[in-house]
């Protein structure tokens, strides 16, 4: 055998050890994990699973196995099933206001069509909003029963303040006060949503209450 022959299989050989080592570096790598992007879609599958089960009847073990997590990986995301559910109302809150925003923004300047287009976006997600409702009254009962306060936690007052801010912003006149009785009729709506939805008329009541708006502001 030659020389060069020899010297052509040491090449070959040596091509071999190091593509198999790099093979095995790069299957011995960690996988890079987006934080940010993981805690985001667990907070979103947890949505259905806090409406389906309860927020007073699921726990972090049960949330975990049906997320399809080990107890410890969302307990690394969430120090607890509360600040889980809060971290979700507040994401929650910025997804709707964007949503609506970028639907809503070409709608005319003028108050009725403003107010209107408000309540239509609700009444659109009416079955979404109604179990929003749901899971906050129930996390809200369980707040109260655990520490005798009589209101909840202020993430539900900042939420509310948000998004009476938003409301002022998208109408054509700057009244707090106004923005404030429009979120509050769209709680009463849902609310009788769930409590007695076979008297709960949408359009007719947002028609009615979109003139009492226009009535208000001419004032």
């Amino acid at each position: 055998e030659s020389e060069q022959t020899r010297a052509n299989r040491l090449t070959v050989g040596l091509f071999k050890v190091i593509i198999i080592y790099n093979k095995r570096s790069i299957s011995k790598m960690p996988k890079i994990v987006d934080r940010q992007q993981s805690r985001k879609h667990l907070l979103q599958q947890s949505f259905e699973l806090f409406a389906e089960i309860g927020y007073g009847n699921i726990t972090m073990r049960q949330l975990a196995q049906k997320l399809g997590v080990s107890t410890g990986t969302l307990y690394h995301y969430f120090p607890s099933k509360e600040a889980m559910f809060l971290q979700l109302v507040t994401e929650q809150t910025q997804q709707d206001i964007a949503i609506f925003l970028s639907r809503a923004s070409e709608i005319p300047p003028d108050i009725r069509s403003r107010v209107r287009a408000i309540l239509d976006f609700v009444s659109e997600n009416r079955e979404y909003f109604t179990q929003q409702a749901i899971v906050s009254l129930d996390y809200c009962q369980q707040y109260r029963n655990r520490s005798q306060e009589p209101q909840a936690d202020p993430i539900f007052e900042q939420v509310d303040r948000e998004l009476i801010q938003v409301i002022n912003d998208y109408l054509p006149i700057d009244n707090p006060e106004i923005a404030g009785f429009i979120l509050n009729f769209i709680n009463g709506l849902i609310l009788g949503e769930i409590y007695h939805s076979n008297f709960t008329n949408w359009e007719v009541q947002s028609e009615l209450f979109v003139a009492a708006i226009a009535g208000i502001s001419n004032k």
